[in-house]
């Protein structure tokens, strides 16, 4: 944005100021207001380069300080301080800290300080992935392929543990468990009386269900009542029981 720019918004933002209006308020020529809006200069077809006696002639007008209207103009913008001498808006920022009584010297010690790189935060979460749906019902063959990413805290997997993430489906565990809830496994392969787990049943069948052990048998319980629990005796051949994970979290979209 040049100068005229900042000139033709303030004059929209007042009311649609006319270009005499705005002229006589600042003190300099309608014409030469014009040029600067059209950024072009009459008899030669070059920018217009305002001086620095403009820039606070304009800014005056509207209220604000040269410091103010100099960062609403871009880098490039072109300022003359006088009829041959024409600087870059960073210099006539230095003429503004010598204005306002301040060392110009601490802007170019700023320039050429050295950069301050701030330390690399330690990850505070890590990604696990999840994996496909698990059946909250009939035990059905679970999906592993990665459909989606969770977060979970990286305090979690001290010590080498390992987690991964299912989809429930089906009402078999409500009302704990609804369709569609995402929940967070810590994997393993053993589970302690009464925790809920994913389980493959046959290796390849993997089911969402609380996990009771008795003496001879291994119980395989849904929450809701509408469903009958499964039972599979430990040495059983035809269909091991495995544990995939221990349900550590539930996260549930609302």
């Amino acid at each position: 944005m040049h100068l005229g720019d900042v000139i033709k918004q303030y004059r929209h933002d007042h009311g649609k100021m006319s270009m005499q209006a705005f002229a006589d308020k600042c003190g300099l020529s309608k014409g030469y207001i014009a040029m600067l809006e059209r950024n072009k200069n009459s008899k030669t077809g070059e920018p217009v380069v305002p001086s620095v006696e403009t820039f606070a002639k304009v800014a005056d007008a509207m209220g604000i300080t040269l410091d103010e209207i100099s960062k609403m103009v871009d880098e490039n913008q072109p300022i003359s301080l006088s009829t041959h001498n024409i600087i870059s808006k960073q210099s006539m920022l230095y003429n503004i800290m010598k204005e306002h009584n301040m060392d110009p010297e601490d802007m170019f010690e700023a320039v050429d300080a050295p950069i301050w790189r701030a330390k690399t935060p330690e990850p505070i979460s890590v990604r696990i992935p999840v994996l496909g749906s698990i059946p909250a019902g009939i035990p059905l063959e679970a999906v592993e392929d990665v459909v989606d990413w969770e977060d979970i805290p990286i305090e979690w997997t001290k010590g080498g543990k390992e987690f991964f993430s299912l989809k429930v489906k089906g009402d078999s565990m409500y009302p704990k468990f609804i369709e569609g809830d995402t929940i967070i496994l810590r994997k393993q392969d053993d589970c302690e009386n009464g925790d809920i787990c994913a389980v493959y049943v046959n290796g390849y069948d993997a089911t969402l269900k609380k996990v009771v052990k008795k003496q001879d048998c291994i119980v395989l319980q849904p929450l809701n009542s509408a469903y009958d629990p499964k039972v599979y005796d430990y040495n059983d051949e035809l269909n091991p029981i495995q544990i995939a994970g221990v349900v550590v979290e539930i996260r549930r979209k609302v």
